[in-house]
């Protein structure tokens, strides 16, 4: 790759990083620049414009992931709670894999199904027989 470029590509890089709040620029932000610089690199093989596309992709990345980091930030030092965010990532991310997984949501409906199931008729039982005051 040519070196103009792959030094264009390391200044888009660190203005994307300015999206990022400073302790965390500290922490990953040299790790972050070198793992992307090695990608871009490694894209020379597809061409000019596949290496154009990554690093287009990746500096918008950068940037949505950085403000998302600073505003969660900001959200955090105020006072508020991170739980609720948290969460529906994780239920975002359970539909996407239950989605994906046909054979395995089937599965486990089939033993919540089941589970919820003999639950309720245990419960039944032992509540006609036990707690039922005789008449």
């Amino acid at each position: 790759m040519s070196r103009p470029r792959q030094r264009a590509f390391q200044l888009l890089l660190r203005a994307a990083l300015l999206a990022y709040p400073r302790a965390a620029r500290d922490r990953d932000g040299e790790e972050v620049e070198a793992a992307a610089l090695s990608a871009f690199a490694a894209r020379r093989v597809g061409g000019a414009w596949a290496g154009l596309v990554f690093g287009a992709r990746a500096v918008l990345d950068l940037v949505v992931s950085g403000l998302g980091e600073r505003a969660r930030a900001r959200r955090y030092a105020r006072g508020g709670t991170m739980a609720w965010s948290d969460g529906w990532t994780d239920v975002r991310v359970a539909a996407r894999t239950l989605r994906r997984t046909p054979g395995f949501t089937a599965a486990a409906v089939g033993v919540l199904a089941l589970g919820i199931g003999a639950n309720t008729t245990i419960f039944s039982a032992v509540r006609a027989t036990l707690m039922t005051p005789p008449l």
